[in-house]
């Protein structure tokens, strides 16, 4: 019985939806960073695989739990992602729906730690069962709330920036 029990667990695990960010994990590359601390705001690369078959549309966010404030920091929140295994470098995302980020702007915004301990950047993907449809000016965590009910899978992986 333990064997069968193994070997569905690492069934399970590989077909689980799972993303990379070549650029920005491990460790964040200087393009993507905000430009106050010398980046150009690029958005990374996303690979992304196994989404769930039900899916209709992928929800992306990026937050800074080491922010020297209480709610920590969110640098990106972006609904109504196409199914795609790519979201590519640099995307402006007029026609998508984003979020205004803790920099007071909608779209992404990147890591700008202040100078001292390393900061995480926590990439948290959403396969949805819908496409939703909310103000952009919703607050990150409200719609975080709305999409709770539609989620089908998520996935997170981290990257790491010091000042």
């Amino acid at each position: 019985m333990k064997i069968v029990f193994i070997i569905l667990i690492t069934l399970q695990t590989l077909i689980a939806l799972t993303l990379e960010a070549p650029t920005f994990t491990p460790v964040v590359l200087k393009k993507h960073l905000y430009p106050l601390c010398g980046g150009k705001n690029i958005t990374p690369e996303i690979l992304v695989y196994n989404i769930p078959s039900k899916s209709k549309s992928l929800a992306l966010t990026i937050f800074d739990p080491d922010a020297p404030r209480v709610q920590g920091w969110w640098h990106w929140a972006i609904f109504n992602l196409p199914i795609n295994n790519k979201i590519k470098e640099g995307i402006t995302a007029d026609r998508l729906l984003q979020l205004k980020n803790d920099y007071g702007n909608f779209g992404y915004g990147g890591p700008c730690p202040p100078k001292g301990k390393p900061h995480h950047y926590i990439i948290t993907l959403y396969a949805l069962k819908e496409k939703v449809n909310f103000p952009k000016e919703t607050p990150i965590l409200k719609a975080l709330d709305i999409i709770k009910p539609l989620i089908l899978e998520k996935t997170k992986i981290i990257g790491i920036y010091q000042r």
